[in-house]
Parts: C-alpha cells; sequence; structure tokens
C-alpha cells in the first residue's frame, strides 16, 4: 500500500506539472525542476513529431471548409467551314462551379472541427503520455545509479575487510582458508558491481536518448514523496475529467458518426452554377 501510494504521489506531481499546477518542491521528490523537465518534454524527439497533429489537423479543418469543388474554366476555338467553302472562326468560353448544399456545408464544417480538435488534443495525450515515460525513466536510472553506489561502499566495506584478515593470515591468526573466501566474495562483489554500472549507464542511455535536453544530475539523497490530500474517489473523478485519452477517443468517435452522416448526403448530387459566352460564325451570332 505504501507503494502504490508514492506511486500515486509521484505520478500526480508529474501530471500536476504537464498541467501548470504548483507542485511540491523538486528536492524532496527528487525530481527536476519543473523548468527543466518542460523544455526536456518540449525538445524531446517524440514531441517534436506529435506537434506535427495540430498543423494537419488545421489542415484537414480548413479542407472541409473549403469542400472539394474548384472552379472550372472553359475554352474552345474552332473554325467552321459551310458548304460553299466560307471559313468561320468561333469561340466559346465557360465559368462554372458546384455549389455545395447548406446541410451538406454544415456537416462538413463540424467534420472539420472534429479534425482539428483530434489533432489538439492528440498532441496534449502526446505530452502527458511524455511526462509519465520521464517519470518512470528518471526514476528507472536512479534506482540503478543508487544500485551502484550501494555496490561501491559495500565493495569498500569488503575490501578493507580482506585487508585485515590479510594482515592476521600473515601474522597467523587467521588461516589461509579464509583470506581466500574473501578473495572470492570480493570477486564476487566486483562482478555484481560491473553489473550494476551497465544497467546505470542503460538506464541514463534510455532517458537521454528520449529526453535529450535533461540534465542528469544524481540527487544526493533521494526523498520521500508526499501524501496526496484527498479521498480515492475525487481523485479519480479528477483524473478521468481531465483524462485527454478518452477526450481524444470521444473526438474521434464524434468525427467518425458526422463523417457517416456525411457520406449519406451524398445520394443529392451539388448543383453546378456558371455562365457560358459563345461567339459564332465570326461574331455573326452570339
Amino acid at each position: 500500500m505504501k507503494r502504490a501510494c508514492s506511486i500515486a504521489a509521484l505520478l500526480a506531481t508529474a501530471l500536476a506539472a504537464t498541467a501548470g499546477e504548483p507542485v511540491p518542491e523538486p528536492a524532496m521528490l527528487s525530481l527536476p525542476s519543473e523548468a527543466a523537465a518542460r523544455e526536456a518534454l518540449e525538445t524531446s524527439p517524440q514531441l517534436q513529431a506529435a506537434h506535427d497533429s495540430i498543423a494537419i489537423g488545421a489542415a484537414r479543418e480548413q479542407r472541409q471548409r473549403s469542400g472539394p469543388h474548384e472552379w472550372e474554366v472553359r475554352a474552345l476555338a474552332q473554325q467552321r467551314t459551310d458548304p460553299v467553302g466560307i471559313k468561320y472562326d468561333e469561340q466559346e468560353y465557360g465559368l462554372q462551379r458546384s455549389v455545395r448544399w447548406p446541410w451538406k456545408y454544415s456537416l462538413d464544417r463540424r467534420i472539420g472541427e472534429y479534425a482539428r480538435e483530434v489533432g489538439e488534443l492528440s498532441y496534449v495525450d502526446a505530452w502527458h503520455e511524455a511526462g509519465r515515460q520521464l517519470l518512470d525513466l528518471w526514476f528507472e536510472w536512479l534506482e540503478a545509479e543508487r544500485a551502484v553506489a550501494l555496490h561501491s561502499g559495500q565493495l569498500a566495506l569488503l575490501q578493507e575487510q580482506q585487508g585485515i584478515v590479510a594482515r592476521r593470515t600473515a601474522a597467523g591468526d587467521a588461516a589461509q582458508l579464509e583470506l581466500q573466501l574473501a578473495s572470492v566474495e570480493t570477486g564476487r562483489l566486483q562482478a555484481a558491481g560491473a553489473d550494476a554500472a551497465r544497467r546505470a549507464a542503460a538506464a541514463r542511455a534510455s532517458l537521454l536518448g528520449l529526453f535529450p535536453a535533461l540534465s542528469t544530475t544524481t540527487p544526493a539523497q533521494i526523498g520521500t514523496p508526499v501524501d496526496l490530500t484527498g479521498t480515492d474517489t475525487e481523485w479519480l473523478e479528477r483524473i478521468v475529467a481531465g483524462n485527454h485519452e478518452i477526450e481524444l477517443a470521444d473526438a474521434r468517435a464524434a468525427g467518425m458518426q458526422v463523417t457517416a452522416e456525411r457520406a449519406g448526403r451524398n445520394r443529392l448530387a451539388d448543383p453546378s452554377l456558371g455562365l457560358r459566352y459563345s461567339d459564332n460564325l465570326d461574331g455573326n451570332r452570339k
């Protein structure tokens, strides 16, 4: 239960940071500062790619508002020869465009609005998920660094004890077997420390690979997460009310519903309006 509360507290802190709400002092939670975390998130490759979803949504909205119809210009030039051999130059010009029915335009406008909303929510959801990922990778790296420090301290203590055993053996106060056992244990701990160092390097590489702007300075101490105020029910309501993933799914579902309704309206073709001018028989007939 204590671990669950700690994770909940850390997650709430990260979510509050992404929402711009006040957060506890970072040193108390061994977290990077809010400014550093925001910079790391904004410059991360995944959020740079997700930022394009806003522009894509706006472009889709503009396309839906503009509609599929374009202006059409027609020009025709020909020469007519009558039975007696007289030739006449003739031209014909036209300008026309199809026009959407008002009820089709209203549906297209709503589809565009949902497309823009989906683009914006996709970016916000990506920001939220990146915040969670940063939190997970940050503490995975801290845990690995603490393991390295623990192995280093244990190794120093064991090497000191091995030195004592070596001096006792040289003085004849300890058997050679004790020194051999101490040497084996020292070697085992050195191997474990090297393995812990590799894990720490891999965790740091994973963290900086996704968040290159983040400064990986190991805190001197890992503090205890602060207790959350409020009941479980209140937190569940708050999480669901501000859940971008749910909002994104609702926007997509609503957009698909309107798109299906719009497809049914295509049974009635749009009218075309235009102007046509013809100049025939060398201008004798217009």
